[in-house]
């Protein structure tokens, strides 16, 4: 399906919505690959955006909650989980050869607990 804001939908349907397994070609040219409950992004799947970043992991009511890991365009990689779309738990943030840290997240800021660095 192509949408009248220029954005593509290959996939499954359900009761008219995005409902399966499925890709979306946003119209910034953004695309995610993966699992749709009743239109929204739930379960596994994987989102590149043209900004150079990219997530891959797990999905509740299009949101990144779970398990996942981004990428980011300056080449820095978080390992851990996500709530609400924000990092938040353990994790493990990598920064090319500049630094390492493992510890805790909240509310998407590191350093706010007990890590290494």
């Amino acid at each position: 399906m192509t949408f009248a804001n220029g954005a593509e939908y290959q996939g499954s349907w359900e009761n008219s919505l995005m409902q399966g397994q499925g890709q979306m070609r946003y119209e910034n040219g953004d695309i995610y690959k993966g699992s749709w409950v009743a239109g929204k992004k739930h379960g596994t799947g994987t989102l590149t955006t043209q900004d150079g970043q990219k997530y891959e992991g797990t999905w509740n009511n299009d949101q990144k909650s779970g398990l996942g890991v981004q990428y980011y365009a300056d080449k820095t990689r978080f390992e851990g989980t996500f709530v609400e779309g924000k990092r938040q738990g353990e994790g493990k943030i990598t920064n090319g050869k500049q630094f390492v840290y493992l510890g805790s997240f909240e509310n998407d800021a590191y350093y706010t607990g007990k890590g290494v660095l």
